[in-house]
């Protein structure tokens, strides 16, 4: 089957509708903002202090054991993930760094979003979506169809396995991610991404629901299923 991809605008946002098998698909997705992506790998602020934190044991030890955890565990997803950075001839070690940052102790200058909680006689929790400013005018939602399964779009941000902000199918799924950092990563971790695009690549409801379990036992994913 091959992959079509269109970019259109929704307002002030770039829409990207992606058409194809899952591995092709993100190879063509990799292709279409290499240039873009050349310039943010170069500009992304925590990029340098990811290389840094892992540069040294236990750390170094730490990403080995998240990588071959989530390889082993979510090949698909990994597959995806290596495909965009040939495509995008980016290296793998600087994306894998990025989608796997949260899972690899806590890094010098903090590295995910903010979030707020506030109990009175109303309690209000509240979350800032704090990309890097590089990222301004390069997110976008990403539509992926074609695939035999219901279509999904995800907020993206071009670097990221497209998971990691909120997303939504085509029967009614709905997840959003938030990125908490764990203190004290163990040998069997694995990436926040790993639930939510395993639950886009699910078949049936059924099958998805029991995905969160796996994601959300550090708090990071909530869903809605209609």
């Amino acid at each position: 089957m091959s992959v079509s991809l269109h970019e259109h605008r929704l307002g002030s946002l770039r829409w990207i509708v992606l058409t194809g098998p899952d591995r092709e698909a993100f190879g063509a997705l990799g292709e279409h903002v290499r240039g873009e992506l050349a310039t943010l790998a170069e500009a992304w602020p925590a990029l340098p202090r990811l290389r840094h934190h892992v540069s040294d044991p236990p750390c170094r030890d730490h990403l080995a054991a998240v990588r071959r955890a989530t390889e082993e565990a979510f090949p698909a997803e990994w597959a995806e993930l290596a495909a965009f950075a040939a495509g995008a001839g980016v290296p793998p070690g600087d994306l894998t760094l990025l989608n796997l940052r949260g899972d690899l102790g806590l890094v010098d200058g903090g590295i995910g979003c903010s979030d707020l909680g506030w109990r009175r006689e109303r309690s209000v929790v509240a979350h800032n979506e704090d990309g890097a400013l590089e990222d301004v005018g390069c997110c976008a939602l990403l539509t992926m169809t074609g695939t035999g399964r219901p279509p999904v779009t995800a907020f993206w941000y071009p670097g990221f396995v497209p998971a990691n902000a909120f997303a939504l199918t085509g029967d009614g799924l709905v997840w959003t991610v938030d990125h908490l950092p764990v203190a004290a990563p163990g040998p069997g971790g694995g990436p926040p991404f790993r639930g939510p695009r395993a639950a886009a690549h699910g078949t049936d409801g059924r099958g998805r629901r029991r995905l969160p379990a796996v994601a959300a036992v550090r708090g990071r994913l909530l869903l809605h299923d209609r």
